[in-house]
């Protein structure tokens, strides 16, 4: 039986259903980039909430595919949320999103909706280009509000970029006319958030275990790990949902939490999605498990990257612990392919920043420069149109010599800019990238490893 809420009016299945009376929600949030990620996170947490706010229910907004609309329409909007861990798989019906539109008109006719407080992003790093499908939906959304006289509204990145919150507002102020300047002053609010849930690619298999488990057949569920965390600036405009009441931490500075999930998790996943297929390895639980590559991440982690960090060490050794189990959760096939797309987007946040740092400070960073090498490696290496916005520049520059590879990509505008005027840097990573084809990956991490000290 195809998962509706006719399927639910008797079911007793396996799969925990909404605690709450679906025809009670209104809408409250639109989400623009209605992915697996925003389903198995932000979702599941306004899902939590509706029993005691019903006033928050989520529109959802695909910019540009169909196919996430095409799948949750014939099932009025519910998904099936599939929780792997050493225990097993459980399942869990979500009910908060109400509806998927598909195009950018839809989603700016949505933005004009008084009903509407909150707007949430869930995009990628590649969204946020000038001028791109998101900033047009932004401005042109809170233009026809305004119009409308709907009311202020609060706009929140939830992608994994630093100072998401000031990217976001400044992307808007870019695309608006100027006549819309002065609304946004008073309507606005763009605060900052960090997001954290690893959240692998829906495949058939997860489809056919979900059938098996709970008698309900779900076009597009989404599978994700036990632990989840929300971090919101709280800065908003308008009213907005009791966050708090489901764990949620409220706070004054998204920032520190914001760094530690970049340079810790986000940092690590691509040093894995890097390295990891080099030493024979597609999936995180694999490569983690490798003890080359977990020693290497640990002391990378501990010597260079918790110096730059603003929380308690104590607080860092903790997150670190619990990630390091969370990624060698062998239930959750999560593919290092899928980490690898879109690195020219990733590599310049999450490994590069924490590497300047420690340079300017006189500190070296051996561990955080040969991630970034072994990112230069995997392109040098590859068979196939790479995964990511910039493929034809950076194939076109793999089969030059390491240093006239790094010149290219150091140059203005390029992923790795931050390098243009560090010559040292750019030494240092040419040589890197060097070793590993001399020598190959496995040997070059247990050089860095044995000279590394105690």
């Amino acid at each position: 039986m195809r998962l509706s809420t006719a399927a639910l009016q008797a079911y007793g299945g396996a799969a925990e259903v909404p605690g709450y009376d679906r025809s009670d929600v209104r809408p409250g949030i639109l989400h623009l980039g209605i992915g697996n990620f925003h389903r198995a996170h932000q979702a599941v947490t306004v899902d939590d909430l509706l029993a005691q706010a019903p006033g928050w229910g989520i529109r959802g907004a695909s910019l540009r595919r169909p196919d996430m609309a095409a799948a949750l329409a014939p099932q009025d909007g519910l998904y099936m949320l599939g929780i792997r861990s050493a225990e097993g798989l459980r399942a869990r019906v979500i009910g908060s999103v109400l509806s998927v539109e598909t195009g950018l008109e839809a989603a700016i006719g949505r933005m004009a909706d008084p009903e509407i407080r909150l707007v949430t992003i869930t995009v990628t790093e590649k969204g946020y280009s000038p001028g791109g499908p998101l900033a047009q939906v932004l401005a042109g959304g809170l233009a026809r509000r305004a119009a409308a006289r709907a009311g202020s509204v609060t706009v929140l990145s939830c992608d994994n970029l630093a100072h998401n919150g000031a990217r976001t507002g400044a992307l808007i102020r870019q695309a608006a006319p100027d006549g819309l300047q002065g609304w946004l002053d008073d309507q606005l609010a763009t605060p900052s958030s960090m997001v954290d849930r690893i959240t692998p690619a829906t495949t058939q298999a997860d489809l056919d275990e979900i059938l098996a488990l709970t008698g309900l057949e779900d076009a597009w569920p989404v599978m994700t790990e036990p632990f989840s965390q929300w971090v919101i600036e709280d800065r908003f405009v308008a009213d907005r949902p009791p966050f708090e009441a489901t764990g949620v931490q409220m706070v004054s500075d998204v920032a520190p939490f914001e760094d530690m999930k970049l340079r810790l998790l986000n940092g690590a996943h691509t040093t894995l999605a890097a390295l990891g297929p080099m030493l024979g390895h597609s999936t995180v639980a694999e490569a983690v498990s490798d003890p080359d590559l977990g020693a290497l991440l640990t002391n990378t982690a501990r010597r260079e990257v918790f110096p730059t960090l603003r929380l308690p060490r104590a607080d860092l050794e903790t997150y670190w612990r619990a990630l390091m189990d969370r990624f060698a959760n062998p239930a959750l096939h999560h593919a290092l392919a899928q980490i690898a797309s879109d690195n020219s987007e990733k590599v310049p946040v999450r490994l590069v920043p924490p590497w300047l740092e420690r340079v300017d400070r006189g500190e070296a960073s051996p561990g955080l420069c040969l991630a970034v090498a072994a990112w230069l490696v995997a392109i040098r290496q590859a068979r196939a149109p790479l995964s990511d916005p910039r493929d034809a520049e950076l194939r076109r520059v793999a089969g030059e010599a390491p240093e006239q590879m790094v010149a290219a990509l150091a140059g203005q505008g390029a992923p790795l800019a931050a390098l243009q005027d560090r010559p040292e840097l750019s030494r240092a990573l040419a040589q890197a990238v060097a070793r590993i084809e001399r020598t190959g990956a496995r040997a070059t991490v247990r050089h860095l490893l044995d000279t590394a000290g105690p």
